[in-house]
């Protein structure tokens, strides 16, 4: 079933658990004193095994984008932010800001990340792939602060999917994206469990000059099915599509 509640203003324009688990881990990160690295903001792992925390202030001579790797024990990836963090990639092209890999599928994954800065060329500001995640689960929240990146959020998954935005400004491509993933009883046609999206915090702007057709969208959903869709926005600006869903029911 497909859900949709948008706020009035739509424009376009051419040329838990799980959740109150990450706070824990950041939490119990920055009492015990977490340090880093001396140049801009960094993900770096903490004590908790598949727990990382972003700190430090945006840099946009030092900062590189990070890659985060499941660990080797299997567990889930909690991603969290101290209140300082900031990450800034302008003075550089075509990378991602921060990239979330699990290729097992095995496992959650959490991430709250935001003040995110990149290059009109860039690629997604937060890009998470979840392969063979049926069953599992992702959750994205930037809504602390602006997302202004290339690329927006870039989430691809067979499991369930939850995005809790605030601004997210895309110079390049689309704001939100969500691809489904092939599932041992879907394939080879790809799946997602259920996705609900929520960006009444902020802005959606999804803007593509320059690229083929202009084509960019506020949210972008393709998966061949999906059980339920549920997508709650505040204003949403789009070079083609202010939300662009395309599924059938699982």
């Amino acid at each position: 079933m497909l859900h949709i509640k948008a706020a009035d203003r739509f424009s376009t324009f051419s040329s838990t658990g799980f959740a109150q688990l990450a706070l824990g881990v950041a939490a119990s990160a920055i009492a015990s004193g977490y340090g880093r690295g001396a140049y801009g903001g960094t993900c770096a792992p903490i004590a908790t095994p598949g727990s990382y925390l972003c700190a430090g202030p945006a840099d946009p001579v030092g900062d590189v984008p990070q890659l985060i790797t499941p660990p080797a024990n299997g567990a889930d990836i909690i991603i969290t932010s101290s209140a300082d963090f900031g990450l800034d990639r302008s003075a550089a092209r075509y990378n991602a800001g921060i990239v979330v890999q699990d290729m097992s599928g095995g496992r959650d994954i959490a991430v709250s990340a935001s003040h995110i800065t990149g290059d009109y060329f860039s690629g997604p500001a937060i890009e998470i792939t979840q392969e063979n995640g049926a069953g599992q689960r992702v959750e994205l929240e930037t809504s602390q602060g602006a997302i202004t990146y290339g690329g927006g959020l870039a989430v691809q998954s067979a499991g369930d999917i939850a995005i809790t935005t605030g601004d997210v400004i895309s110079e390049f491509s689309d704001a939100i994206s969500v691809t489904g993933k092939p599932t041992p009883n879907t394939a080879p046609y790809t799946a997602i469990g259920t996705l609900r999206i929520e960006t009444t915090a902020g802005r959606l702007d999804g803007y593509s000059s320059g690229s083929v057709d202009d084509q960019a969208a506020g949210i972008w959903v393709y998966s061949d099915y999906a059980k339920d869709i549920s997508i709650t926005t505040g204003d949403v600006a789009a070079s083609s599509n202010a939300i662009w869903v395309l599924t059938e029911k699982q």
